[in-house]
C-alpha cells in the first residue's frame, strides 16, 4: 500500500486478526464463568450515537470492518479486571499491548493535526512496538504464532503519511467499503460474469440517474406542498356536499408524487380553486358545469 490505510491495517487488520484473537485465546483459557462475564459487560455495557453495540464476542469469528472497531472501545473496559497480573501474566500483558494499540488508533483517526499531536503520536507507537515486542519475546517458545506480516510495521510511517499527506481520512478506505455490497449485487445479478467491470459501471450509472431523478422529484414535490400549505393556511375547511363532512384543506393537497388522490367534486374545485374558476366555467360546457 502506498499510504496507511486505517481501516486495513488497524481494526480490520492488527487487532481483529492478530491482537483479538490472541486475546481471545486468554479468556478462553480462563475458563466458561470469564467467556459469559466478558458477554455479559459487552451487553451492559451503555449506549452512544453511532456506536454499534454487539452482545456477544467472544464467539464472533467473521465480520465486517465495523465490528472490531466496536469491540476495541469496549474491550478494555470490560476485560480490566477480568484478565488480571496475577491470574494470567500473558494476557495481561497483551492487554496493555491493546490499550497502547488504542491510543495509536485515536492518534491516526485524528482529523486534524499539529505538532504536538504528531510528537505524542510518535511516542505513543514507540511506546506500543516495545510492549509488542515485549509479548512476542515472551511467547515466542509457547506457541508458533507468526508476527512477521507487513500490517505489523507499518505503524512505524504512521505519521510520516500523515506529515506528507495530511490525515488518515484523506486516504483511508473505509467510505468506500460500503459500496461493496451493491456491486457485489450488480455483479452477481445484472451482469453474465464476463467482462464485469464495465457491466458494473454500467448498473452504477443507472442507479445514479435514478437517485438523481427521485431526488428531483422529492425536492418538487416538497416545494409544490409548501406553496400550497402556505396559499390556504388561512383558509376554512371545506364541506363536502355529498356526505355532509367537513374535509380539512391540509388533508387534500398533502399529495406527494405518485400518490392516489381523493375523488373531488367540480363544486368542490370551484370553491378551492377561486383564482381559475372565471376561466373554467368559460372554457367548460354547461352540461360539466351544471
Amino acid at each position: 500500500a502506498l499510504s496507511y490505510d486505517k481501516l486495513h491495517f488497524c481494526d480490520g487488520g492488527l487487532f481483529d486478526d492478530h491482537l483479538w484473537v490472541e486475546f481471545q485465546k486468554y479468556l478462553n483459557d480462563l475458563g466458561r464463568d470469564t467467556v459469559s462475564h466478558i458477554d455479559k459487560r459487552f451487553k451492559e455495557f451503555p449506549r452512544w450515537h453511532n456506536q454499534k453495540h454487539p452482545n456477544q464476542v467472544m464467539d464472533i469469528a467473521f465480520t465486517d470492518r465495523s465490528i472490531p472497531e466496536n469491540i476495541v472501545k469496549m474491550i478494555l473496559y470490560a476485560a480490566h479486571n477480568v484478565v488480571t497480573e496475577d491470574d494470567c501474566p500473558l494476557g495481561y500483558l497483551l492487554l496493555r499491548c491493546i490499550r497502547l494499540y488504542i491510543e495509536v488508533d485515536m492518534y491516526a483517526s485524528l482529523e486534524v493535526h499539529t505538532s504536538d499531536t504528531i510528537h505524542e503520536g510518535r511516542n505513543v507507537v514507540q511506546m506500543f512496538s516495545v510492549f509488542l515486542k515485549q509479548y512476542i519475546n515472551k511467547t515466542a517458545d509457547i506457541e508458533d504464532k507468526g508476527w512477521n506480516f507487513p500490517k505489523l510495521h507499518m505503524d512505524a510511517h504512521l505519521f510520516d503519511d500523515i506529515e506528507a499527506k495530511g490525515a488518515t481520512q484523506n486516504y483511508n478506505m473505509k467510505p468506500n467499503e460500503k459500496m461493496h455490497g451493491s456491486l457485489k449485487d450488480s455483479c452477481l445479478l445484472q451482469t453474465n460474469f464476463r467482462n464485469v467491470a464495465k457491466q458494473i459501471l454500467r448498473v452504477n450509472h443507472w442507479q445514479l440517474v435514478a437517485e438523481d431523478i427521485h431526488h428531483r422529484l422529492s425536492d418538487i414535490n416538497e416545494f409544490y406542498c409548501s406553496q400550497t400549505q402556505d396559499r390556504f393556511d388561512a383558509a376554512d375547511d371545506v364541506f363536502d356536499a355529498t356526505d355532509n363532512t367537513v374535509i380539512p384543506l391540509e388533508d387534500i393537497f398533502h399529495v406527494k408524487v405518485g400518490s392516489k388522490q381523493s375523488p373531488l367534486t367540480f363544486e368542490l374545485v370551484e370553491n378551492i380553486f377561486t383564482v381559475v374558476t372565471m376561466h373554467f366555467k368559460t372554457c367548460a360546457p354547461d352540461s360539466m358545469i351544471s
